[in-house]
């Protein structure tokens, strides 16, 4: 039999048949077969977690994309010329709420990029 030295029980010595004998640790914890069991049980376990989680996430982003997909036409009416029509129109309208919108949005533009 080997002796062994266990440093969590400085004054015990600790006597079996080596690494891959039949006896059992000091917490009762089994054989290193029955550890392995329950290792592959926890590990199908989260698999299977992993897997419900995938399909779940890939369903509502499919939901999402599809919404996306509808609402696009809708998007795409609006062109970039419409959008420049309408804002010269409201500038020429209101110059006063215009150029203090724009003096607002230089501000907090130029405070948010300024060098430090």
């Amino acid at each position: 039999m080997a002796t062994n030295y266990n440093p969590n029980e400085p004054g015990k010595e600790h006597t079996g048949t080596g690494a891959t004998g039949g006896t059992q640790g000091t917490r009762g914890e089994g054989t290193m077969e029955e550890m392995k069991e329950r290792v592959g049980e926890q590990v199908t376990k989260m698999k299977d977690q992993v897997q419900e989680t995938y399909q779940a996430g890939k369903a509502k982003v499919g939901e999402m994309v599809e919404d996306v997909k509808q609402k696009l036409p809708s998007i795409n009416r609006g062109s970039l010329e419409n959008l420049y029509k309408d804002t010269m129109d409201y500038v020429q309208a209101n110059p006063d709420k215009a150029l203090f919108a724009s003096l607002a949005i230089g501000f907090i533009l130029g405070s948010l990029f300024k060098r430090r």
